[in-house]
């Protein structure tokens, strides 16, 4: 039990008027070059209030308060409190979904900016409106923290609570007329209450830090030195990077450290020390739910090892360790904490079931009394501190805010191609916590992505087998250079569908030489309804076909052998550097004058990754031409025809590298008028194409043959053929028409950073997940549960990127990856986008300091995030 103290009714703006009246030429705020005395602040309070008071302002109203940290967001919580109403702290830099989120359940009077601050308080006002005091049970403010249920919740905390929290500390730390606290937490963090508010209620002075600086050690250390700052607060996480900083060892100035919105760990208080001898450490522990701190410790150099105490109850307050059936347990047992007194909040906005679970009827104190269920674990120690233990539930801290993983969960488990989401945190390099999401994607929105992660987790695709496509598609390749070749002559030139091809509802497509499936992908995603026969004979590539036609579900007959004159077997030329030149009849010297022809047709020659000189063309041709003898099976095309019950064939693809007559001689006479259209590469050697096209002529087709500009003198062309006069069933489409509608990304890359965009379009960045995994299954426990620890740990995957071009790039490169613990990263990877975070920036920022002996703040990487964008700024830096 705390000290039992009688606090005189009274509120926070009465505090500050009777502050006025004592000290009204005092310096009461320092910001950006601006100082305010007592009497200067009071007078802009007035204006302001009157001016909310004419809007309705007053006793159990909201006034929301979007400014940024500066002299008008103080000058708009005290003005909000004259009027008697509650501020509700927007951080303007949070996204606007959640931003909404509040002010729908808060129902704010009005939302205050900067602007409306800087115009209203300078207004000479006549009108007399009133300006009732609040009363002590009225509400002061009201701060929204994470919820488990997947959206924010309000906490209303009254003036009678707050006012005996600052009396409080005041008691216990005496602040006087020299002191200077330094304000620097966000305002929708409930520590930044007493930092706005104690130093004012008892003649100090406030230095306000300007917005974004609380993120960067060495901007605070000067400030703390250069304004004489006395008395300031940090996170743990965030006093471990101070200390860090050279330029902390200055602040000699500094008499109170406050640490809280964390465990101290016992390591971190030993460090403090010999860092600010000259400065208390003060250990404060408290829920939004009670008033910002509940129980106190002072840290001493000599103490022993292990966790720092939180300590024992403020004022007015009591700390019960209880067991799940509300009873005490005795010192050195586990149990759950529970808060009762004064400082207790109202409860939560608009949220009576969830008070009623939360706050409870104290079963220990007076009738009507209540206490706050913290869902922390604690025990007493014998001499009546209390320790902290840890959580009764999944809620997580980090940087110092309150996170429920549930809420971040429900936010991505909403977002499009996702079925669940799992939130846990992980230990990061500072010390702290960092957020790890996995996910599931949904079958129906997101079913070759949720395929790639079950081929991956059954070892049937590896990860340098994924490759993506230029138009986001995941594909399994063996080559990705010839992949993107390949893509570019089915998909953006569509070489096989063209010159009248049409295909009607129900198609059925043979794709004679499938190699891994491209074109059977291409009918599939613009003919869902087609039915394809896809053929290829190289075991390796019929792999990656049935692997691709798994990922994109694509309804295709598979068949592991070739077609030819009749049954039989053969030997193919199989070329795994360039296996879109494998073969029956493989002629290696015939393959590199096509390559060679291709290539002084386009000299970027991009698709086949080739470089420029003759000479190095040379080599690579010698390496990519390395072959091996496959034997093959091969079938006749009626032979499939008659055991698959085929009816027609609307169109034929062949691509057979230099078989595509021996494909035309298994084809019954019988057989021939099924098949509506046939599209075919060809190699002119010989007369091979003119008798290609007489066959095709003799059998009532029209003919078209056409030479790609970039095969011109390759001997490649390909030869159109199609039925005069012969409708297909059915309305016909142009085969080069998209599938309607918007695809989700089918690579498990591409998707995690689609899915980081949108959460951050609804969820503020403490409460971004650092790294994303995506799963096909989550691991369950024997009772059918999720499994959290058999959750992997965290792969952070990064969009492939481009290598370092410069000696200073490659070691910013090497300095990314060493902080967000990465085997490499790439120059255009987002830091905050593969891990990072603003701790790790910070971090980040002194190894680049201390490695290039250059100025460069956390600011800087916000704005660059980019080793190109760093690599950059320190190029032009003046």
């Amino acid at each position: 039990m705390g000290d039992s103290v009688h606090n005189p009714p009274t509120t926070l703006p009465e505090l500050f008027s009777a502050q006025v009246a004592r000290t009204p030429d005092a310096v009461a705020i320092v910001a950006d070059g601006t100082v305010l005395t007592y009497a200067e602040l009071d007078a802009r309070t007035e204006r302001l209030a009157r001016a909310l008071a004419a809007r309705g302002a007053g006793p159990e109203t909201v006034v929301a308060v979007s400014v940024p940290r500066s002299v008008e967001l103080v000058l708009a919580l005290y003005a909000v409190h004259r009027t008697g109403a509650a501020y509700l702290p927007l951080d303007p830099g949070h996204p606007a979904e959640r931003v909404a989120l509040m002010t729908e359940d808060a129902r704010p009077l009005t939302v205050l900016t900067a602007d409306d601050v800087r115009d209203l308080s300078a207004r000479d006002t006549s009108e007399d409106h009133p300006l009732p005091p609040p009363h002590p049970l009225n509400t002061a403010y009201v701060i929204y923290t994470s919820g488990s249920t997947g959206r924010p919740k309000g906490v209303a905390v009254p003036h009678r609570a707050i006012v005996n929290r600052l009396r409080w500390m005041q008691d216990r730390y005496h602040l006087g007329a020299d002191d200077r606290v330094l304000q620097k937490t966000p305002a929708d963090f409930d520590v930044s209450v007493w930092e706005f508010f104690w130093p004012l209620s008892v003649g100090a002075a406030l230095v306000v830090a300007e917005p974004g600086g609380h993120r960067d050690p060495r901007y605070i250390a000067e400030l703390i030195r250069s304004q004489r700052v006395t008395a300031v607060h940090f996170v743990p996480s965030m006093l471990r990077l101070f200390l860090d900083e050279p330029a902390a060892a200055a602040c000699t100035g500094l008499r109170r450290v406050f640490a809280s919105g964390e465990a101290l760990p016992g390591e971190l208080r030993d460090r403090f020390f010999p860092v600010l001898g000259g400065a208390e450490l003060h250990n404060l522990y408290g829920p939004t739910e009670a008033a910002v701190d509940v129980s106190h410790w002072e840290c001493r150099a000599g103490d022993p090892p292990g966790p720092v105490p939180i300590g024992r109850p403020v004022w007015n307050t009591r700390l019960y360790v209880l067991d799940t059936d509300l009873r005490p347990v005795e010192p050195g047992v586990t149990g759950e904490l529970h808060i009762t007194g004064v400082q207790v909040a109202r409860g939560y906005v608009n949220r009576p079931d969830l008070t009623a679970d939360r706050f409870l009827p104290d079963p220990y104190g007076p009738p009507g009394s209540r206490m706050y269920r913290t869902g922390d674990l604690a025990r007493l120690r014998p001499d009546g501190a209390v320790e902290y233990a840890g959580r009764t539930d999944h809620q997580v801290k980090v940087r110092g805010m309150r996170v429920e993983p549930g809420e971040v969960e429900a936010v991505l488990a909403g977002l499009p191609g996702v079925a669940t989401a799992a939130v846990v945190a992980r230990p990061d390099e500072t010390g702290g916590a960092r957020l790890a999401a996995y996910l599931v994607p949904d079958a129906r929105e997101a079913g070759p992505l949720l395929q790639v992660c079950r081929l991956e987790r059954q070892g049937l695709l590896g990860a340098d087998e994924r490759h993506t496509l230029p138009d986001g598609t995941l594909v399994a390749s063996g080559n990705h250079t010839e992949t993107d070749f390949v893509y570019q002559e089915v998909f953006e030139r569509r070489e096989y569908l063209r010159n009248g091809i049409t295909l009607p509802p129900g198609a059925c497509v043979f794709d004679v030489g499938a190699h891994i499936g491209l074109f059977t992908l291409a009918v599939a995603r613009s003919f869902p309804d087609a039915v394809i026969h896809a053929f290829e004979p190289i075991p390796d590539l019929f792999r990656l076909l049935e692997l691709n036609t798994r990922i994109h579900g694509a309804d295709v007959r598979l068949f592991p052998y070739g077609l030819g004159e009749k049954e039989d077997t053969a030997t193919f030329t199989y070329y795994p550097g360039l296996s879109i030149m494998s073969g029956r009849f493989g002629d290696t010297a015939q393959e590199r004058g096509v390559v060679e022809a291709y290539v002084r047709n386009d000299p970027l020659a991009t698709g086949l990754g080739t470089p420029g000189s003759e000479a190095d063309l040379d080599v690579l041709l010698t390496e990519r031409l390395r072959h091996e003898e496959v034997v093959c099976r091969l079938r006749t095309l009626s032979d499939v025809i008659r055991e698959s019950a085929v009816d027609r064939v609307d169109l034929l693809k062949i691509d057979a590298e230099k078989s595509e007559l021996e494909v035309l001689d298994g084809i019954d006479d019988a057989h021939w008028p099924l098949i509506r259209q046939l599209t075919i590469e060809a190699h002119d050697a010989g007369d091979r194409v003119a008798r290609v096209k007489d066959r095709l002529t003799a059998h009532g087709y029209s003919v078209e043959v056409e030479t790609a500009p970039l095969l011109t003198g390759t001997g490649l062309v390909t030869v159109y053929a199609r039925r005069p006069g012969d409708a297909p069933d059915g309305p016909a489409r142009a085969a080069a028409e998209p599938r309607p509608g918007r695809q989700l990304p089918s690579d498990p890359d591409l998707f995690a950073e689609e899915v980081r965009r949108a959460a951050a379009r609804r969820l503020p960045e403490h409460m971004i997940p650092s790294t994303f995994t995506v799963l096909d299954a989550f691991p369950l426990s024997p009772n059918g549960k999720l499994d959290h620890r058999a959750l992997p740990d965290p792969l952070p995957r990064t969009v492939a990127s481009a290598a370092p071009r410069t000696a200073q790039e490659e070691l910013l490169c090497a300095l990314f990856a060493e902080v967000l613990d990465l085997p490499g990263i790439g120059i255009h990877d987002n830091f905050f986008h593969v891990g990072g975070h603003s701790l790790l920036g910070i971090r980040l920022t002194e190894r680049i300091r201390s490695v290039f002996g250059c100025d460069l703040d956390i600011r800087s990487l916000f704005e660059s995030p980019t080793v190109a964008g760093v690599a950059h700024r320190l190029i032009n830096r003046p």
